[in-house]
């Protein structure tokens, strides 16, 4: 019976069906992170240990070479040569002490994947409400067109194409085409 200019509606039901796309596709980045981490965060772990183990065996070899060279003397050892294995000896102890600090980093797996769960089910409940906001604008489309809820006659009509109206303001009214009439027979 009306028709309202739907290009708003249509626009606003457009812009909410690509937030949701654009949300759907967060969530799955956000699953796909999950799994690396999963994966990667224990690795990194056991490589920062590994790294450290490594780097206190130089560390004790640094300081082995350092003990010696000290031990030995001005004469049996050159000035140059003791301060190159305390040099090494420190450069070893900060080393160690870096590689110290990666691991209490990457101990840090079960937060980093319960960070990665918690962004997962985040932008999943965006997804729902991408959908629902969606959903609500094709009702608001739906609004644009008003259909007579009966056959009937329209009467009374107090618009016109392109007139613009009031909520609540009457427009025509529709008259069935059932006639009763009520009466009293004796």
């Amino acid at each position: 019976m009306v028709k309202i200019d739907p290009r708003i509606f249509m626009a606003a039901r457009d812009q909410a069906a690509a937030t949701l796309a654009v949300t759907r596709a967060q969530a799955e980045n956000a699953r796909i992170n999950l799994q690396v981490v999963q994966a990667t965060a224990p690795a990194q772990l056991a490589a920062a240990q590994a790294q450290l183990e490594g780097a206190r065996a130089n560390k004790d070899l640094a300081d082995t070479e350092a003990r010696r060279q000290t031990s030995a003397g001005p004469r049996a050892t050159p000035q140059s040569a003791i301060d190159m294995a305390l040099a090494n000896a420190r450069s070893s102890a900060a080393t160690v002490a870096f590689d110290q600090a990666q691991v209490q980093i990457n101990q840090l797996v079960q937060q980093n994947i319960d960070l990665a769960k918690a962004q997962v089910e985040q932008l999943e409940a965006q997804v729902k409400v991408a959908q629902a906001q969606l959903e609500q604008a094709e009702v608001n489309l739906s609004y644009t067109e008003l259909r007579a809820p009966q056959d009937g006659w329209a009467t009374r009509r107090n618009v016109n194409l392109g007139t613009y109206l009031q909520a609540g303001q009457q427009i025509f009214s529709l008259v069935t085409p059932e006639v009763w009439v009520p009466a009293n027979f004796k």
